[in-house]
């Protein structure tokens, strides 16, 4: 068991406080911003795994049993996003931001089911130590509203609800560091305001503070004015008179301990700063400690549980064991799957589960995003890992035979990957499978009618811009690669199409400019690729379409950096294309759904680098265009994905500023008319969209532009029509 010094969590803390870089300017204390986006339950987005890593943030349990996590992020910066983790479907979603984002605070369930943030760091670089307003959540809305400032700056607090819904905060630093605060105070939700209490005995943070049955609240530990001043001396809140009032001290001065209120109205203290493997029992009618049993390893900075059986789990590093109150004992239980040290949560399910989320790893400044659930049933723990897909952009989701969806190749921060993974949708879980024999982005990825996948072309990793011309298939049943055929023609951003023989029609692309006319056939019976006719127009990045009569539309694309303003039509019957009537506007990067009308709907593109708002609809039947209505915001390198309803989803991609869309919107043919249907929880673009057997659309990776350029996202997402 790895022992982290309490000299390191000072030092931390210290880092913390202030004494790194500045990084960003102070927010401005009078901001009255408030989010409109709400948390959606039942139809809309959901994410399957955490959107950030996090440490130093809180988790609080709703009324409705879901979890909110709010604050901190990497290690010396703070976030103002919110997410929350839905254990009925075990996943997370965005809700609205707070106003000001900290690091250090607390976070406190309300009567009224509201949540009380409060206190904490601008960020890590906060040396002036600015008095941050308190704000609060409604999870009806998922909005935040400020309300009163604490009556002076505090982080590493503590915030205990007392039994008449008011809110005690204890401790904590204060404006300079080495010294905690003396100072208490209360915060009513009635009047929205603070006001001082009693003076504690000893100034202390990093402490506890835990509500006993009788009212009063019990603090213990922390840091005391100096680095290597851990008090064992604890003390007594009375809400009744606002008073404090020294009681029996701890065997051993602790700080990075745990105290939990059991069934029985005793107070277990566990591990802390030095390092005592034995636990201790706080006795309210005596105001007495006793020993109770040894912890099977020392810990520090870890996690404690009360489950609903009466039992407490401790968790921390990659171990964990349960204490049972009737024994006086403790036992292993099954190991943590991740590594967290320092600064993790835990938070006990309404399902009786325990739900673990961020912390730290060894040797690493950078936060978990991945999450685990303890079932005390069994004893094990179950990782996100097995919900979560890796990191890529420009890459190709297909749904297989099987319901399931084969995820392959695209790039990470612009280094092509020849992996591929599958999504289980039956379990929402991933797996890997094996790896393609060549990395490649910008590529296709075709179901043929045996079940196999054939990938095609894609960008050259070794020369930016180049196509290559080898294809390979997989095999779901083998979950395997082999070579097949190699085109004639090198490309990259072409499209391939499924035509009612079998075959698949390969046309257009890039290779080394935008647009290209060749065109070629590849038989699966064969594995072998043939000539056939060549477009009438060069293009790239452009849309192709199978429509019920056989036929293939190609519309759009890019011709040596200029969008095409033309459509054309091949015939499989005789290999040849014919041009067909132009769309409104020229169109690149843009997205085309089939309707159940057999319409073919075109919608967005680049329009110098900028997306656009035009749609159109093409008749099959007249050869013609008709413009439709607009889409609420402009998109490019976005998805379009026809639901079973008959609906079209139209998720993500650049907006007329740059950075990716979260705003996502639906569109009904019947009334030419398009909806919101809220936010997804991460914005994207260059990702790919899944409809999924059950009516539901996966979205799968892509870049996050507001985090960095070429962030590739991990979260996959789930859009519930």
């Amino acid at each position: 068991m790895l022992k982290t010094s309490p000299h390191v969590l000072v030092l931390v803390l210290a880092l913390l406080a202030g004494c790194a870089p500045d990084s960003s300017s102070n927010p401005s204390l009078s901001s009255t911003r408030s989010s409109t986006s709400g948390l959606f339950s039942g139809p809309g987005w959901g994410a399957i795994s955490m959107l950030r890593p996090r440490f130093e943030h809180t988790m609080t349990r709703l009324l409705d049993g879901k979890v909110l996590v709010v604050g901190s992020t990497y290690t010396y910066f703070t976030t103002k996003e919110v997410e929350v983790y839905d254990p009925a479907t075990s996943t997370w979603g965005s809700t609205g931001p707070t106003l000001w984002q900290r690091s250090g605070h607390t976070a406190t369930l309300l009567a009224d089911g509201k949540v009380l943030v409060a206190g904490g760091a601008w960020d890590a670089h906060d040396h002036n130590r600015t008095r941050l307003p308190a704000e609060v959540y409604d999870p009806a809305t998922g909005t935040w509203s400020a309300t009163g400032p604490m009556t002076q700056f505090r982080a590493y607090s503590t915030a205990t609800l007392l039994a008449d819904g008011k809110v005690l905060v204890t401790g904590g630093q204060g404006g300079g560091i080495p010294d905690p605060l003396l100072y208490a105070e209360l915060y009513d939700p009635v009047t929205r305001t603070w006001s001082p209490t009693g003076t504690s005995n000893i100034p202390r943070e990093s402490h506890t503070a835990t509500l006993l049955a009788d009212g009063k609240v019990l603090v213990t530990g922390g840091r005391y004015v100096s680095t290597s001043d851990y008090p064992a001396a604890a003390e007594l809140y009375d809400p009744a008179s606002g008073t404090w009032s020294m009681t029996g001290s701890m065997a051993s001065s602790r700080i990075g301990h745990t105290t939990t209120l059991l069934a029985n109205g005793k107070v277990l203290v566990t591990g802390g700063s030095s390092y005592p493997l034995e636990a201790e029992l706080y006795d309210p009618a005596t105001g007495t400690w006793s020993a109770t049993g040894a912890m099977t390893e020392i810990r520090y900075g870890h996690m404690a549980t009360l489950l609903s059986d009466g039992r407490v789990l401790l968790a921390g590093d990659t171990t964990a064991e349960v204490y049972d109150p009737a024994s006086g004992s403790f036992s292993a239980t099954g190991s943590l799957t991740h590594q967290r040290l320092l600064f993790y949560k835990a938070t006990l399910l309404a399902n009786g589960k325990v739900l673990v989320v961020g912390g730290m790893e060894t040797g690493t400044d950078r936060p978990h995003t991945n999450t685990e659930v303890y079932d005390p049933a069994t004893g094990t723990w179950r990782s996100d890992a097995a919900s979560r897909a890796s990191p890529r952009s420009e890459h190709t989701a297909t749904r297989l035979s099987n319901g399931n969806v084969l995820v392959m190749g695209g790039h990470i921060n612009l280094d092509d990957i020849a992996t591929a993974e599958v999504y289980d949708s039956a379990s929402r879980t991933w797996s890997t499978t094996g790896s393609m024999a060549s990395p490649r982005s910008q590529h296709t990825a075709t179901p043929l009618a045996n079940g196999k996948v054939l990938v095609t072309g894609g960008r050259d990793p070794s020369s930016y811009g180049e196509g290559i011309e080898t294809a390979e298939l997989y095999d779901p049943a083998s979950g395997t690669w082999s070579a097949t055929g190699s085109m004639a023609s090198p490309r990259n951003l072409h499209t391939a199409t499924l035509l009612s023989n079998g075959k698949v029609l390969v046309a257009g692309g890039s290779h080394g400019d935008f647009g290209m006319t060749e065109a070629e056939l590849y038989d699966p019976a064969t594995g072998t690729w043939s000539a056939t006719g060549s477009m009438i127009s060069p293009r790239g990045a452009h849309t192709a379409t199978p429509l019920a009569n056989g036929k293939v539309l190609v519309t759009g694309g890019k011709s040596s950096y200029e969008s095409v303003a033309t459509a054309e039509l091949y015939d499989p019957a005789t290999g040849t294309w014919s041009a067909t009537g132009s769309p409104p506007s020229p169109y690149a990067f843009h997205s085309a759904a089939l309707l159940a009308d057999g319409k073919v709907l075109v919608a967005g593109g680049d329009v110098f680098y900028h997306g656009a708002t035009e749609t159109a609809v093409y008749d099959p039947a007249s050869g013609t265009w008709s413009a439709t209505s607009s889409m609420s915001m402009a998109r490019t390198r976005f998805t379009l994905m026809p639901l079973a309803n008959g609906k079209v989803l139209a998720a993500g991609g650049y907006t007329i500023n740059y950075p990716p869309s979260p705003t996502e919107e639906v569109y009904e043919p019947a009334t030419d008319t398009w909806s919101s249907v809220g936010h997804m929880a991460e914005p994207r673009d260059f990702h790919r969209a899944t409809l999924l057997d059950n009516g539901q659309v996966l979205l799968t990776g892509g870049y996050n532009s507001t985090r960095s350029t070429y962030d590739s996202i991990t979260a996959a997402e789930l859009y519930t029509p």
